[in-house]
Formats: C-alpha cells, structure tokens, sequence
C-alpha cells in the first residue's frame, strides 16, 4: 500500500511542476521623466508573489523582472509585492495581475513620504483654488440679486432662479475639503510620464495653483473634437470589426491618453465650480468608454457630491460590476454604503460596509502599509452607521479599532495621518457623549482639540473650522455637566475663531458665526447673563437676515429660530411687547415655509404656537393661549399618527401647557376657556389612545371632567356629548351619570334627566358617598353659579324621596 501511495504522490507532484505560467513587469521611479526629462528604472527590488507559489526574484538593472508560478493556471489570479528600502509602491492596483497575460505589469515607485508630501500640496492647492473661486461666483450673483432687487416685482422670476443658484453654491463650501482631499489623493498618483505634453504643461500650471491657465493649456488641444472623433471612428469601425480597437494600440494609447485629460479637465472645471462643463466632459468620457471604471468612479464621485445620490449610486453599481481588484471592489462597496445610508437603505448600507471591511482586512493582512488607512476608514464610516442606527456597541468597537490604526498610522506619518486621528476622536467623542459616558468624552475631545491645534499652527485656513467644531463639542459636554466656567470659555474660543475666519471668508463662514452666536445666547439666557444673550441674539439674527436676503430657502428658518429664541429672551425679562412680536414673526416665517414642505417645516410651526401659548397664559389671555397651543397640538399629533412617535414628548409638554391654562381660568372662574382647554385634552387623550395605554385612562377622566365644566360654561350639548363618550370609553364611570342627568334636564328634557338619574338609585360613588346626596350637593353647586332651569326644583324634590 505504501508503494502505491508513494507512485501516487510523484505522480501528482510532477503534474503540479508541469503546471506552470508567469508574468513579467518593470518597475520605474515614479514621475521620473515628468521631473527630469528622462526615466529611471528601480533595480535589485525585491519581488515576491504573496501565496508563495512563486520564488522571489529581483529586477534587473532595467527594472524588469519575471515572476514564476508552479501550480498555477494561465488566467489565474495573482497577487505579488514589491519591496525596495526607502522607496513605496504609488499604483497598488498594479499588485494584482493575471498569470500568463501578455501585457507587463508596470509598477511605479517612489521615495518614501513623496506621495504624502504631494497630497498635502494638491489638497491645499485646490482647496484655496476653489475657496477663492466660489467666492468670486457668490459675489457676482449676490451684486446681481440686490440690484434685481430695487425692482423686486418685476424681477421676481430671476431672482427666484438666483437665489437657487446662489444657496447650491453655498451648501458647496461643505464639500470643498473633502472634494480637495480627492483630488490630491488622485493627482498624487497620476502618472506623468505617459502624459502628452499638453498635459504635463497644463499640470505644471496646476501644481504652481494657476489652475485657470491649466484649463487654458487643455482648452487649445480641443479634447471634446478629438474625444469625438474617437468615439465616432470607434462606432464607424465596430460594425467591421469588434476587435479593433483592441488590435490598434497606437489608437488605444490615444484614447488613454485623451481620457486622462477629459478627466483632469472634469477635475479643474469642478474647483472652479462650472458643473455644467464637468457633467458635459464626464458624459463625452462615458461615450469614448462606457467601460471605464475609472470614469465611471470619477462620475458618480462628482454626483454625489452634487447630492444626485440615486444617480451616483447606479454609476457605482456599474463600476462595481466592472472591478476586477479587491481594493477597487472595496472602496466602491464602502462608497456604496455612504449612499444608501443616505437614501435611507439601511440594509444594503450595512451589506455594503461589511463586505468592504471584510475585503480590506483581507488586503491589510498581505500589505499593511497600502490598505491600513482603507481599513481605518471603513471602520469609521461603520461606527457612524451604527452610531446613527442606534447599534451602540457595535459603533463603540468600529471606533474603537478605527482609532487604533489611525494612531499606528498617525505615529509614522504624522502629517497625513493627524487630521484622520482627529476625525475620529471627534467621532468616538460624539458617541461617548451620546450615550452619558461622559469621563471618556471630555478626554477624547480634548485629544481631538489637541491634534487640531497642532495642525492649525502650520495650516490655520485648513483647520482652524475643525478648532471650533471640536471647542462647541466641549462646551456642549461642559454645558450638560454643569461645567458653567468651562463652558462658557470653549463657546467664546470658538466664537472668536469664527468671527476671524468669517472677515476672511464671509460667504463660507458667516452660517457658522451666527450659529455659534445663536448657541452662545441660549447659553447665557440659561445662566442668567441677559446682557449678553441680547446681544449674542441680535448679532446672530443681524447675520441670518443678511444671509436670508440672498438665500430665503436656506436661511429664512434659521432667522426664524433666533427669531423663536429672542422672544424666549424678551419673555423671561418681561419685556412683553417685543416677546409678542418675535414670536410672531417667527411663526410667519414658519408657516411660510411650511406652505411649500409642510413636512420639513409643521415641527417647527408647532414649536412656535407652543412658545406663543405659553406666553399669552402669562399674559392670562387664556383664549389665545389655547389658540396656540391647540394648533400645536393638532400638528404633533398628526405627525404622531404617521409614526413620528419621537415627537411624543413634545406632544405631552404642550398638553402640560394646556392643563396649566385650564387651572389657572379655572381659578378666575373663566368657564369657557376651561372648556376649551378641557376639550383639547380629552380629545388629544382620545385621539393618541392606541399610542400609550396611560392615555386611554386619562382620556376617560377628561371626558367626565369635561362634561362638568361645560355646564358652568352652559354648553349643555357638549356635556351631554362628553358625558356619553366617557361612558362609551368605560362603562363603569357612573359618576358622569349626574353630569348626563342635569345636562338634560338644562336643556329642558326632564323626563330623559330622571331616567338618567334613576340609573343611580341606591348606588354610592368611589368615595363611598350615596348618589343621592351626590345630585342634590351638585344641583346646589350648579344654581350658586347662576346655572338652573324651572325643573331643578321638581327634580331635587324626586331625589329626595329616593
């Protein structure tokens, strides 16, 4: 048995050793003939494939290198590294090929920390580019809106289509770092060499920030001509021939080369925020190669960040159909995932998280130093799905992980890494706060504070907003512990640093200002320091006005909730006029607003009746407290009954509210307001029954109070009404009965109160008084309020025979 086991065994042996493939390649200094005018190649690298199955090799004094698979197929995939002391790997995607493909790999290296140090430069370059062209296009649509302006009627039309425009481009002041952290990170590793010269000037304007010259450069090569000749020889062609394209490799470089420059085209028109130039070059783009994922990940990038997240994600899910890496596969499921969590696809977010994450812990195994940062970013990206999805243990350990690798990562490369470190301190920070671990969030935001100031020391434009981020943080954590002193020093700091960046750049950070002021004015309306929240509100309000001019859609609430919080303000220090006016503005502005997205903006009308009825029932103007608040109360409970079962608190605190009017009227024995309040609380009781068990009970006892008051108030009919809906409720209130009783005899039906009041006969109440002298006790009560009818006394001598 062994001998044959052992045939076996050679046998099989020599099939694997007969089975083998290879793939060659060069590697080559990155950018070399770009910076130098000529290439360098990387000898004696070190290359070895990352499943063992083939033995390392070196390259040779022409960078080239031949790599040797045993027991491998052609068509297999492969994966192999790249090593060579004190040079990294730019184009990690080139790691994975395909065995015994014809085409050479070509892998670009370049000395440690250059990739980096390029990010950084492309990052502030665009950033500063796009700052100042942003300001520039809101300045000439803000002048052309206020000159439009001193004939508003008859511009009314062209203002309207100005103030969108103007209050899109704003909302792009968000998105500028993150669009410029792209960018850097794609031109970082653009490979230059392999660049018509048009490109390579245009780039050397862009790497100088003269990013309208660069266009310039590219403009004169007419790209959209030749791209569309491209694409027209392309269609002329396939119906002869389907392969070539394929076979034709001058042809296939041009395209190459014309599709990198329609996207660094794409690329430049968008820091000067001409979409309609980016969506017209990224279109030709597609047309030239429907299958170029590149392309495709570029164009749904720029959608989303147009917020078109249902087109981007239908752009992703074709390039991710395309992929053929791990990482690409990777990094479109993680983008993914930040799609569908905002279209609210909870499911297919998480599916696509995980499967991301599981594809870079996969890669970060093999080659740590690629795929870590990948890793780190998809774990911060899951924390915050989980944070947002209230799966808090989850969130805590994606975070958590997230924030080790950042510091590994932060460790060896500070100035890429710090900024990472801190987002995520301030993310963890968040979370601690959100769920009272209170200890822990003041020590993450302090380290997150920490880092930022560092940054802001060498780069104050690109992190003093992240300073004040975190110092609102603190003092939010400062203010909910009671850390007044403390509290009060992180809001002003963060004041300051927004008053400062604000005169630099207006348009971008004015919102913030007024925010902060706004915030800042609670805060010291709270603490009593009336002076200054007076001052902190009208600031504010000053700022979102002027905004509001501009930008109604955008800004018109935010003028009404300072508006909200003035009035609060003047209430407090009785200063009653001008409380009554701003919570009237307020609420016109709301119910503005709310005519076009009742949705969006009814919570926010109802916080404002709320307010106002809570000020007339200072005022003792009972009639239009109740007003108010009844309509508030009408609006949270709609809003309840279509499951916006959060705002359930909201809808008690104003019920509190009315249930204070009606004591307060009824002490000044003003019936009809009592009424009124009553009613407004049976039926919100009844109406929310099936949403808190407790409120069918509380709506049983407001029906049988109701049905009381209304006969002081001499509504007779709603007593009755009251009366027998309790009874319909709850069968067993016997007591409504009197009230039942002597609502019919007021309105004249004798005969009806008696049958009524029969139904009492020998009964005792919970008290364990005896019904009989119940009636007779309320009859007397009812006559002392001048409330009596000619059959009282005939009634009373009934019951006394009883």
């Amino acid at each position: 048995m062994k001998k044959v086991l052992l045939l076996l065994f050679v046998g099989l042996s020599s099939q694997l050793i007969g089975q083998q493939t290879s793939i060659s390649g060069v590697v080559a200094v990155f950018n070399s003939a770009f910076e130098t005018g000529s290439r360098e190649y990387v000898s004696n690298a070190q290359i070895e494939d990352d499943f063992k199955k083939a033995n390392a090799t070196t390259t040779g004094a022409d960078g080239r290198f031949k790599l040797i698979f045993v027991g491998t197929k052609d068509n297999e995939k492969v994966s192999f590294n790249v090593k060579k002391e004190r040079l990294e790997i730019v184009n990690t995607e080139a790691l994975y090929a395909v065995a015994g493909q014809k085409e050479q790999v070509a892998v670009f290296m370049s000395p440690e920390g250059k990739v980096a140090e390029n990010k950084l430069k492309y990052y502030q370059i665009n950033r500063e580019a796009a700052e100042k062209a942003l300001t520039s296009k809101l300045k000439t649509i803000g002048d052309e809106i206020l000159k439009l302006k001193q004939n508003e009627r008859a511009n009314a039309g062209q203002i309207e289509k100005l103030q969108t425009e103007y209050g899109f481009l704003q909302k792009q002041y968000e998105k500028i770092d993150q669009s410029a952290r792209g960018m850097a990170e794609r031109y970082a590793k653009i490979n230059l060499d392999d660049q018509t010269k048009e490109y390579q000037t245009a780039f050397r304007y862009f790497q100088k920030g003269q990013l309208e010259e660069a266009l310039k450069i590219l403009n004169q090569v007419d790209l959209e001509k030749t791209g569309s000749a491209i694409v027209q020889e392309q269609e002329r062609n396939r119906k002869i021939d389907k392969e070539w394209m394929e076979r034709d490799s001058i042809k296939n470089e041009k395209k190459r080369q014309v599709t990198e420059a329609l996207g660094f085209k794409a690329d430049l028109h968008k820091t000067q925020f001409e979409f309609v130039k980016v969506e017209e070059t990224y279109q030709l783009l597609l047309r030239l190669d429907s299958t170029n994922i590149y392309s495709l990940w570029a164009y749904a990038y720029f959608l989303a960040e147009q917020n078109k997240n249902y087109e981007a994600t239908a752009y992703y899910e074709r390039a991710l159909a395309l992929a053929q890496t791990l990482e690409l596969i990777a990094t479109f499921q993680n983008n993914l995932g930040l799609l569908y969590r905002a279209n609210q696809k909870m499911p297919q977010a998480e599916g696509a998280y995980n499967e991301a994450l599981k594809i870079y812990r996969q890669l970060a195994d093999n080659n740590p130093d690629a795929f870590l940062p990948g890793l780190a970013n998809i774990l911060n990206n899951l924390g915050n799905y989980y944070r947002a999805n209230q799966k808090m243990s989850q969130a805590e350990g994606a975070y958590n992980e997230a924030l080790i690798i950042k510091r590994q990562l932060a460790d060896k490369n500070p100035d890429t890494f710090l900024p990472e470190l801190a987002n995520t301190l301030n993310d963890l920070g968040l979370y601690y706060y959100t769920n009272q671990k209170m200890p822990q969030a003041e020590v993450i935001f302090n380290e997150a504070l920490k880092i930022r100031r560092q940054l802001a020391d060498n780069n104050p434009d690109a992190f003093l907003p992240d300073i004040a981020t975190t110092l609102n943080n603190l003092g939010a954590y400062y203010y909910a512990n009671q850390k007044m002193p403390q509290a009060e020093g992180a809001y002003n700091e963060a004041l300051k640093i927004k008053r400062q960046l604000a005169e630099k750049n207006p348009d971008a950070f004015l919102p913030d200002l007024a925010m902060t002021l706004n915030n800042l004015g609670e805060y010291y309306r709270i603490n009593q320091k009336m002076q200054q929240a007076e001052e902190a509100f009208n600031e504010a309000l000053k700022i979102y006005r002027l905004l509001a001019e501009k930008n109604p859609d955008a800004f018109l609430l935010n003028v009404a909730g300072t508006l909200n919080n003035l009035g609060n303000y003047y209430r407090d220090n009785q200063k009653m006029l001008q409380a009554e006016g701003a919570f009237n503005e307020a609420l016109r502005i709301k119910r503005q607003l709310a005519e076009k997205n009742p949705d969006a903006f009814l919570p926010d009308v109802s916080k404002t009746l709320n307010n106002l009825g809570v000020f007339y029932k200072m005022l003792k103007q009972y009639d239009k407290a109740l007003d108010h608040s009844g309509e508030a109360l009408g609006y949270r409970e709609g809003a309840i009954l279509k499951g916006g079962t959060h705002l359930f608190i909201d809808w008690l605190q104003v019920l509190r509210n009315i249930a204070e009017v009606r004591d307060s009227a009824g002490v000044k024995k003003d019936y009809a307001s009592v009424v009124k309040a009553g009613r407004l609380l049976a039926e919100g009781c009844d109406h929310l029954k099936g949403v808190n068990e407790k409120l069918f009970r509380i709506a049983v006892a407001q029906y049988g109070s109701l049905s009381w008051w209304a006969l002081f108030a001499k509504d007779y009919a709603l007593s009755e009404k009251a009366a027998r809906r309790c009874l319909e409720l709850d069968e067993t209130r016997a007591f409504v009965l009197t009230n039942l009783g002597h609502s019919q005899i007021l309105r004249g039906q004798y005969n009806s109160g008696m049958t009524t009041y029969e139904k009492l006969k020998g009964k005792k109440d919970s008290e364990g008084k005896d019904y009989k002298q119940v009636l007779l006790n309320t009859l007397t009560a009812l006559e002392a309020e001048g409330i009596t009818h000619k059959d009282f006394a005939q009634a009373r001598a009934a019951i006394e025979k009883w």
